[in-house]
């Protein structure tokens, strides 16, 4: 019998564990990094007849649950190692009719194989959660794969040169484990890290969360990038938002700014840094699995179905280094991975945030009311369209605080000088002519790009990103771009030029400075930084900590594609989600990414950064002009300038920034919007509504009921008065906003004051709609409240808890869809607004409520 070395053996372990039966269609880390492909025998050549009756024998009972509950023994790993060897080696089906004795042979692979099968560790958790799982050893670049790590008592194994340290911490009040992973190089010569892998979990019977198998699973998942697509999808269903789990774009964005969708149902999903598994009838039972950063490397969690969907293949952690260089004596670890379980998804996140924000900061911004030259001019703009819209706001005047001019201002990317055809008067004239205006100026760039021709390259020739052969690569987001070289933040003048860069912008007088395109260095997994000890993510991070030092501390940073962790305490603004369109039904040919619902979908899924205080989020522009798709403004990109919405469309926009808190973004051509259509802008501008909460599950595409608190700080048992009312209605009120987005036909959506958390207790509740401007009732704690709405409409409900007073107190106004925060005092029913919103006309409706009568009386302000 032909003699098996232990990488043979090894590589088969590891090609069983990587595919299996299940037979991904989408190719394991190892096997994208390394370029392999699971390999079958050439014609002509069958396999050893031992190797493949042993193979078979021990693939069918490993097939036929035999060794379910070991499988991730010692004992398991030992046949799965070999039954992985024989599948490297010919097909199992040609040799089934062959009889052994069995103890023979398993004592004989126990002797054999034991020194290079892993040990499997079980972690327990609460609600009835274990998962069982082995640390595979790293993953290096130009190696065969290397054996099994044994790691002692203490956490450590030491193998063909490298030496390994797992540990493993139990969290505060038994919530789950933190793990790190780390390998120091102790060889003579260096070696390329791939990739490092902590937990590495196969087989349904090794992860049961409460008790239940995937089939009974909902998985919210993380993503990389803005343009995929996160949020909560059922991994075995075939549906709109599991298909979108399934394209996984986080693994490269090439050519395009667009989402895509998978053409056809998959069978593994991706996320980055993080995933929560949620249990069906048991929430509190949630699990998060993921890692504290993306600072140090990118993270691959990769779940895997088997080949009929229906059972867990594998979830493996991968912490991605990208083949980086690691010197002897050197020692790479992993971002803190925690297996955690919690109250809800949403408690689960919350702690993610927390762990980010305690680490590397935080900031918000001051500046929350854009106007934006892009969704209309697009690359078209000139200084005589940014005066025009700057004469209109004074004629109709809308409360925005910054002014920001968007793509195509300049020459040639990396070098940023004025294109003096566009605006002669060059760039700081034209700041100084926005700020004149009362607005904070604002400028476009994405500085990681570089145009071959810029003089910038000259000048510094080291700044370019290379590939393995040395060559620059070259690199587009949009389709209309050329393409350009990318800048690699690890070259030694890339600190001068940035520093160059960003001090220009600020001395033309730009105090927020909107950076886009930051993800292009990311892109390339095979990239070679001019430091070659620097991950992706180590690049991304030493090249944003330049931007920040050299754009000031009381810059406005905002960020259009970039890492969503790394960035924290360089932000103020992030993007939630992909470019915006002007419709709202998906147009061929491109249909999946046109969806205007999976704009929302994003957003929803990221509020929790918000909610988390790391940084502003900005949904993109709102755009509420009608505009025909043929009448194009002065470009070839249509779709920028289009608005096709209907009214119930365009008032459904107008809410969903409501919803998402943060930045509201507006680009029009102020003097040619409809006037009801301008009107629009003042229920949202300015903003001062809070991220809202789903107070529903979360089972369809995008959620459908939301609760927005306003009138005290944070929930508590107790009322907290706002300041800004002194008498009368100084009790806190919720905003309940009903949402039928997720399909084509009228609903009826009901709640009751019960169902909204956090709800102030009274004995009955005061609803109000606002766009009808109509008094819908008062209601008991569990009586029912119901709108019926046409497709893609929105209803607002203030519910008001009333007392029982001759004060009148305020139940719904006309002006802002947060129904009463645009309020600076009230006297009775006596009204002054705040000084930003006093240009506006508004009716605000009262109630009298004594022993149950009802009176209703309206106030209007001048």
């Amino acid at each position: 019998m032909k003699t098996l070395s232990k990488n043979t053996l090894a590589q088969g372990a590891a090609t069983f564990l990587s595919s299996g039966e299940a037979k991904p269609r989408q190719k394991s880390f190892s096997q994208r990094a390394n370029g392999a492909t699971t390999s079958r025998p050439a014609a002509g050549k069958p396999p050893l007849p031992a190797q493949a009756f042993l193979g078979t024998f021990f693939g069918h009972l490993y097939e036929q649950r035999w060794l379910a509950t070991s499988v991730h023994s010692m004992t398991g790993h030992a046949i799965a190692i070999f039954y992985g060897m024989q599948r490297q080696v010919g097909s199992s089906k040609a040799v089934t009719s062959h009889r052994t004795p069995y103890h023979a042979i398993v004592l004989f692979l126990l002797l054999a194989l034991l020194p290079l099968a892993a040990r499997a560790e079980t972690l327990a958790l609460p609600n009835n959660t274990r998962l069982t799982y082995t640390t595979p050893a790293p993953i290096l670049d130009n190696e065969p794969a290397l054996p099994a790590p044994q790691f002692d008592a203490d956490g450590n194994a030491t193998l063909s040169g490298l030496t390994l340290r797992r540990t493993i911490t139990a969290l505060p009040n038994s919530t789950g484990y933190a793990i790190r992973l780390s390998v120091t190089n102790t060889r003579a010569t260096p070696i390329h890290l791939r990739a490092l892998v902590p937990l590495q979990i196969t087989g349904q019977q090794n992860l049961l969360v409460a008790n239940q198998a995937v089939a009974n699973w909902t998985v919210f998942r993380l993503a990389r990038h803005k343009n995929d697509i996160p949020g909560p999808f059922r991994p075995v269903n075939d549906s709109e938002a599991t298909r979108d789990a399934a394209t996984d774009n986080s693994k490269g964005i090439k050519e395009t700014d667009d989402p895509v969708e998978a053409a056809k149902r998959g069978i593994s999903f991706h996320a980055d840094p993080a995933l929560v598994i949620i249990p069906d009838n048991n929430a509190d039972a949630a699990v998060f699995i993921g890692f504290d950063g993306q600072t140090e490397h990118l993270s691959d969690i990769a779940l895997t179905l088997d080949s009929k969907r229906a059972a867990l293949h594998s979830l493996d952690t991968t912490a991605e280094f990208d083949g980086v260089l690691v010197p002897p004596g050197a020692t790479r670890e992993t971002h803190t991975l925690y297996i955690q379980t919690g109250k809800n998804c949403d408690a689960l996140l919350a702690d993610h945030v927390a762990r980010i924000k305690t680490r590397y900061g935080a900031r918000l911004s001051p500046l929350k009311n854009i106007f934006c030259t892009w969704y209309f001019y697009g690359p078209e703009i000139t200084a005589a369209d940014i005066r025009a819209d700057l004469a209109e706001l004074k004629k109709r005047p809308v409360a925005f605080d910054t002014f920001l001019i968007d793509y195509n201002w300049d020459d040639l990317f990396g070098d940023w000088n004025t294109d003096t055809a566009r605006f002669p008067e060059g760039m700081a004239a034209m700041a100084a002519e926005i700020r004149a205006a009362g607005l904070t100026p604002g400028l476009w760039s994405c500085p990681f790009f570089l145009d071959p021709a810029c003089d910038a390259l000259k000048k510094y020739p080291d700044l370019p990103l290379k590939n393995a052969n040395g060559e620059p690569i070259k690199g587009k987001i949009m389709p209309f771009m050329e393409p350009c070289y990318i800048l690699d933040p690890t070259a030694p003048s890339a600190e001068k030029f940035l520093i160059e860069l960003c001090g220009k912008f600020r001395a033309w007088g730009y105090d927020y400075l909107k950076f886009d395109f930051l993800r292009v260095v990311l892109l390339d997994e095979n990239a070679r930084f001019h430091d070659r000890t620097a991950t992706r993510a180590q690049a991304f991070k030493r090249g944003i900590d330049i931007i920040r030092r050299a754009s000031g501390d009381d810059a406005i940073i905002g960020v259009w594609g970039a890492l969503y962790e790394a960035c924290a305490g360089f932000a103020n603004i992030m993007r939630s989600g992909s470019d915006v369109r002007g419709h709202w039904d998906p147009l061929e040919p491109n249909a999946p990414a046109t969806r205007y619902r999976l704009r929302m979908r994003q957003t929803f899924a990221r509020v929790f950064y918000d909610q988390g205080g790391l940084w502003t989020s900005d949904q993109d522009a709102l755009q509420l002009r009608r505009r025909a798709f043929e009448n194009k403004w002065r470009s070839t990109r249509n779709h920028i300038s289009m608005g096709n919405f209907t009214d119930e469309e365009a008032f459904s926009l107008v809410v969903y920034r409501f919803l998402g808190g943060g930045v509201i973004q507006v680009s029009e051509k102020l003097d040619e919007l409809d006037q009801d259509r301008y009107d629009l802008y003042k229920m949202v501008i300015p903003t001062y509504a809070p991220v809202a909460k789903p107070f529903k599950e979360w089972t369809d595409y995008v959620p459908e009921y939301f609760v927005s608190h306003f009138g005290r700080a944070k929930p508590q048992a107790e009322p907290v008065y706002s300041a800004a009312h002194t008498e009368g209605s100084s009790y806190p009120w919720a905003v309940v906003t009903l949402a039928n987005w997720n399909g084509a036909e009228s609903k009826t959506l009901s709640f009751s004051p019960s169902d909204i958390p956090d709800l102030p207790t009274a004995e009955s509740y005061a609803a109000f709609e606002f766009k009808a401007q109509t008094f819908l009732g008062v209601y008991k704690a569990d009586e029912s409240i119901s709108q019926n709405l046409p497709a893609h409409a929105a209803g607002v409900i203030r519910l008001t808890p009333l007392q029982n007073t001759t004060t009148p107190q305020l139940i719904g106004t006309d002006l802002n869809l947060s129904n009463g925060q645009e309020i600076e005092t009230i006297n009775r029913a006596a009204v002054t607004l705040r000084p930003e919103v006093r240009m506006h006309p508004a009716t605000f409706t009262f109630l009298t409520y004594i022993n149950g009568k009802v009176t209703i009386t309206k106030t209007k302000t001048k």
